[in-house]
């Protein structure tokens, strides 16, 4: 269960997506997301996929490292680069995404993006950051800045969402 809750906070994020200096429009970061939202959904699942991995366990945890590249729904690559560690008190995971030329719903999608999740006992972070090229059915550009941390004292907990997607702040789009 530890290990998911990055994840699910990753997945929160994405879902609210947009900065206080808009660099598009609502429509077209909409638009922008979805599409590589539906890339990466169909790079996870790619017959195309080929890729590489390693692991090493040993008496304090297991690291990992998965690298590989996937087709695009409508042509392009995207590129997974992910790196864990399962310690007895701390679930560490990073994740880079590379775009190449990944067409998906007629965008083409550039850039990349990191994911980070951290899980220890009182402390679940996670953030998503980088940086986004959209064209063809829309042009645009998108840095991604996000970040989520739920934090356990006592009986108590506390969580906090932050951050911006297109230049759209999370509470302009509530």
């Amino acid at each position: 269960m530890r290990q998911a809750t990055p994840f699910v906070l990753v997945a929160v994020l994405l879902s609210a997506c947009q900065s206080s200096e808009p660099t598009t429009d609502r429509g077209t970061a909409s638009t922008g997301w979805r599409s590589t939202d539906k890339a990466m959904q169909h790079a996870g699942l790619a017959l195309g996929f080929t890729g590489s991995g390693s692991a090493t366990v040993d008496a304090d945890g297991v690291d990992a490292m998965l690298l590989g590249t996937a087709d695009c729904p409508d042509g392009g690559t995207v590129t997974f680069d992910a790196e864990g560690s399962v310690h007895p008190d701390t679930v560490v995971a990073d994740l880079t995404i590379e775009f190449d030329g990944c067409a998906a719903d007629g965008v083409v999608i550039d850039g990349s993006m990191t994911y980070f999740a951290s899980v220890e006992p009182d402390l679940v972070e996670a953030s998503v950051e980088g940086q986004l090229e959209w064209s063809g059915e829309i042009e645009g550009s998108c840095a991604v800045d996000l970040k989520a941390s739920v934090s356990k004292t006592g009986a108590s907990a506390s969580a906090h969402v932050g951050g911006s997607m297109c230049g759209w702040d999370l509470t302009d789009l509530q």
